[in-house]
This record gives C-alpha cells, sequence and structure tokens, in this order.
C-alpha cells in the first residue's frame, strides 16, 4: 500500500541541483558508498532511499528519473556491469547476503522501521564529499517512503541484471576486458568476473 507520509529526510532537492551534483559523481564513487553501507547484511547504513537510488544508478540510470520499479518489466542493462562484476563484486556479495539472511519477524520489523526513517547527516563539516553524494541519492522518488521491501526489489532486480549480463555474455568466471567506468582496468585485467562460485549466490545454507 502506497503511503501518503511525507518524505523523511530533510528537504528535497531541486533538479537543477541534483543535475549540478551528477556531473560530480560517478558510478565508480557510487559502486564504493555502496558496498561500504551494506557491509553488514543485518543492518546496512543509511536508510532505504539512499541504497535504492544507488541501485538505480548501477543499474544505468539517474536518481531524479522515475523509479525502474514502476515501468513495465525490463531486463536492467547496463554497459558497465562487467566492471561492477569485476572489480565492484563485494557490492554484490554484500547483496546477496542481505537477501538471504535468516531473520526472526521481529528483526523483520526492525529493519524496516529503521530503512523506512532517514537519519542521514547532510553536514558539509562531517565530510564534504559524502554530504554531496547523499544530496544527490536522496532525489530518488522524493515524494515516496521507500521501505524494506523497496530495496528487496531493487536489489533482486539488479542482481537480475548482472546476472542476464554473466549469462548473455558467457562470462561467469572470465576474464574478458572491455570498456566502462574502472579507472584501473589494466590492474584488475585478470580479475574474474561475479560470480566465480555458487556459494556467493547462495551464502547461507538453504536446509535449517
Amino acid at each position: 500500500m502506497t503511503s501518503t507520509q511525507p518524505p523523511l529526510y530533510l528537504s528535497v532537492p531541486s533538479t537543477n541541483i541534483v543535475r549540478r551534483c551528477n556531473v560530480m559523481a560517478d558510478e565508480e564513487e557510487v559502486a564504493l558508498f555502496f558496498a561500504s553501507c551494506m557491509k553488514d547484511p543485518a543492518r546496512p547504513t543509511h536508510c532505504a532511499r539512499v541504497l535504492c537510488s544507488c541501485l538505480q544508478i548501477l543499474d544505468g540510470s539517474e536518481p531524479y528519473e522515475p523509479s525502474a520499479l514502476y515501468r513495465p518489466y525490463l531486463v536492467p542493462q547496463n554497459k558497465d556491469y562487467e566492471d561492477i562484476r569485476r572489480i565492484y563484486s563485494e557490492g554484490l556479495n554484500t547483496s546477496v547476503a542481505f537477501l538471504t539472511l535468516p531473520r526472526s519477524n521481529k528483526e523483520t520489523e526492525d529493519l524496516d522501521a529503521f530503512l523506512s526513517t532517514c537519519s542521514c547527516s547532510f553536514s558539509p563539516a562531517k565530510n564534504a564529499t559524502e554530504a554531496r553524494l547523499l544530496l544527490w541519492l536522496h532525489a530518488f522518488e522524493a515524494a515516496r517512503r521507500l521501505t524494506l521491501r523497496d530495496l528487496t526489489e531493487a536489489l533482486i532486480r539488479h542482481l537480475g541484471g548482472v546476472l542476464n549480463h554473466a549469462v548473455e555474455s558467457r562470462t561467469v568466471g572470465g576474464t574478458t576486458v572491455m570498456g566502462g567506468l574502472a579507472k584501473h582496468r589494466k590492474k584488475h585485467a585478470g580479475k574474474p568476473l561475479w560470480p566465480t562460485d555458487p556459494s556467493q549466490l547462495i551464502p547461507y545454507s538453504a536446509l535449517p
């Protein structure tokens, strides 16, 4: 059910501000930031809006564009999926861990409440780079209250796009190098593409 509650963050940045921030941030920065936020699958840092916005960008869209989840379904496509799989695989591992982590009903309710309420700090004095990035990311679906369900669906969509890339490119464990976002491509040219092992897709046993 769609909530009519106003956005739970400080203010909605204008499109002009968001576009100026967009010039200063890139997918590499977002990929590293997202992996850091998801490091603890039991309690990610930052709100669902920020995390969903990161996934929107990593799937090839922008925060100020409508959420891909509310468009007719298309398999996510991003020319940078190969770099994400090769160099930023930690974010993929943490995404799978988040989705598969066993949780009680109480833990799920607490996590939903945490993700639905924004407590992000926009103070440039604390970290100017992160404050700018957060301002940009908070433009995503500014009129809606995002929840654990939104994040779960965005993660499933993102992993679906990444795995579809692996199947279509036939590069599971491959080392083909293509153009994309990485600044240090030669350094990582021999690194295998995610997923390299089935355990990366099922990090927790499916058995009770």
